[in-house]
């Protein structure tokens, strides 16, 4: 979930995931949303979020090798 003020941000940002595998990042998916429930298959990945109007960027990288599932929030603020 991308977050404005400690809350969701309720505007589209776009959202690239990708899956760290031996030094190279593959393209998981991409969309464009505030928030968004997907699949993942058990890895390292990161996310790389991006405002609309492009002048905000944030990424965040996150293991879901030991965890069945996580909530991947980035601040955009």
């Amino acid at each position: 979930m991308a977050t404005l003020n400690n809350g969701p941000a309720m505007k589209p940002y776009t959202w690239t995931v990708y899956r760290l595998d031996n030094g190279k990042s593959v393209l998981e998916t991409s969309l464009t949303r505030h928030s968004a429930n997907i699949e993942l298959a058990p890895g390292l990945y990161r996310a790389d979020v991006t405002s609309e109007d492009g002048t905000v960027s944030r990424s965040r990288t996150f293991d879901l090798r030991t965890v069945s599932s996580s909530d991947v929030i980035i601040a955009m603020d």
